[in-house]
């Protein structure tokens, strides 16, 4: 069948001529499988689609076959990305055929590029769900790897989860002291990042949690909280307000304030109410306030004080716990002749 690969290529340039577009020889890529090894591949660049000839030598006389073929998968998109296969289309005739070209491309015109065409439609339409999954996904996976301890985002290799997703892990310190390795009194959280076309989907598991750690998972799934900004009319300073439901949970009060470091924020004061104090609220305070001026460096004194709450009345952390606080938040001391226990949050 050698004689009747080599009138294939021969005929091949014709044959690309004769067919609807625009369409070229491509080299057969070295690495290439046996059965395209011995081909010829007819290539539209415009669409990146490919036409496969090669003959059926256990044909009697020889069988010419043409199979479409999609573009390779794009870098930026995982190849997991596109489910089932398309089908991109499919004709054979006699071998015979190889010495008229012009009736070679009519019966690919007409039997085969209509269905890679459409199949074409389709993989864009895909290429296009896949990179959206992607962005979402990735948002997703960076956003989480910004938290302490936790390590990835990578690729998940674990059945039955798709292998496009992410895999983030973060092991906690052990709750006793004489505990081994991989024990039940080491907290574990799995989360692996999904995505459809419209948004992120995160599956969270946990293990060997406190009491006290599962409670604010579980409240900050089942019980979301609101954050309210107020810009006071007679100065300068904004007041950040979080709310469960109808309950004021915690409170700042801040104004932008030259620092040290340059142009930045004064915080007065941080406070809780105390039916939610210990369950992390004041750092979710500490991060909005992060959030909404990213640029502005944080100063303050860590000093006790009562709010102005009915119901708040108890002072809640002393100088020193706030001192520790705060510097485990990331403060540093910048001491200043009008505040000399400053501290800074840059």
């Amino acid at each position: 069948m050698s004689d009747l690969f080599d009138r294939l290529t021969e005929a091949a340039p014709a044959i690309a001529a004769a067919l609807d577009g625009t369409w070229t020889i491509k080299p057969v890529p070295k690495d290439a499988d046996p059965v395209t090894s011995a081909s010829v591949l007819l290539h539209d660049a415009s669409r990146g689609v490919t036409v496969r000839l090669h003959i059926d030598e256990y044909v009697t006389d020889g069988k010419l076959i043409a199979d479409g073929m999609l573009p390779d998968t794009p870098d930026d998109i995982p190849a997991d990305s596109y489910g089932w296969a398309l089908d991109a289309g499919h004709c054979g005739m006699t071998a015979r055929k190889l010495d008229k070209p012009n009736q070679i491309a009519g019966q690919i015109n007409r039997r085969l590029l209509p269905d890679l065409a459409t199949a074409y439609d389709k993989w864009q339409t895909r290429v296009a769900a896949a990179r959206a999954q992607e962005a979402h996904r990735r948002r997703a996976a960076d956003l989480l790897a910004t938290l302490p301890g936790v390590e990835g985002p990578r690729r998940n290799n674990y059945a039955p989860v798709r292998r496009d997703a992410y895999l983030l892990t973060w092991d906690g310190d052990p709750r006793v002291p004489d505990a081994y390795p991989g024990s039940r009194y080491e907290p574990r959280v799995r989360a692996t990042v999904d995505a459809t076309e419209r948004l992120e989907t995160v599956t969270i598991e946990l293990s060997h949690l406190s009491a006290e750690a599962a409670y604010a998972v579980l409240q900050a799934a089942i019980e979301p909280v609101r954050l309210v900004r107020h810009d006071s009319d007679s100065d300068a300073s904004q007041r950040l307000e979080l709310w469960l439901a109808n309950e004021l949970v915690a409170y700042s009060d801040s104004v932008p304030y030259p620092n040290v470091w340059s142009e930045g924020r004064w915080l007065y004061e941080i406070a809780v109410n105390p039916k939610f104090r210990g369950l992390g609220y004041g750092t979710r305070m500490l991060d909005a306030i992060r959030t909404m001026w990213p640029d502005e460096p944080l100063s303050l004194t860590p000093e006790a004080f009562t709010p102005h709450i009915e119901g708040w009345e108890d002072r809640g952390l002393t100088d020193e716990q706030l001192l520790a606080w705060y510097t485990r938040h990331g403060a540093t001391p910048t001491p200043t002749d009008s505040h000399p226990g400053a501290l800074t949050i840059r």
